[in-house]
């Protein structure tokens, strides 16, 4: 995977973690539970397109080789 997305898949997928990571313990303790929600969400989002763009990809690759 070159150019645009592998970068694309790395940000999805890093910035998915740390949405995961840190913004959902950071509204866990501040007892802020809708912000917790919306922060799991766009995690989880992040990291699902991450995966779809890197099977998308594969799938692209496969069938024009």
């Amino acid at each position: 995977m070159f150019g645009f997305l592998g970068y694309a898949v790395f940000v999805f997928e890093i910035t998915g973690f740390l949405l995961l990571v840190e913004d959902v313990r950071a509204y866990k303790n501040a007892k802020l539970k809708k912000e917790k929600t919306t922060a799991k969400l766009l995690g989880w989002t992040n990291i699902s397109l991450g995966l779809l763009i890197l099977l998308s990809n594969w799938v692209y690759q496969q069938m024009t080789w």
